[in-house]
């Protein structure tokens, strides 16, 4: 159920990114590609509905996770962006 008037908005994102390798020394360096998301948390005035504090993380993402787990991963996920509220 959502609220008319809510007082936190959490939303999530994910995004292929590339990741540069290189080698010992500096020689053959090599791309990975790896699946990235992010967890956004926003505060908001309950009078204004305006952000007054939002935090974000990012990690890796799991495909493979079951879904009990990713859901678990990103309470955890939350967790760390909630610690460093307040501001």
């Amino acid at each position: 159920m959502f609220s008319d008037s809510p007082s936190m908005v959490v939303t999530s994102s994910r995004g292929l990114r590339d990741i540069a390798e290189v080698g010992p020394g500096g020689y053959d360096p090599s791309v990975v590609n790896y699946e990235e998301g992010t967890v956004l948390v926003m505060i908001l005035d309950p009078d204004t509905m305006k952000p007054m504090w939002e935090g974000t993380v990012d990690a890796v993402v799991d495909f493979t996770a079951s879904p009990e787990k990713r859901q678990k991963r990103i309470k955890r996920a939350i967790g760390r962006v909630m610690k460093r509220f307040p501001p």
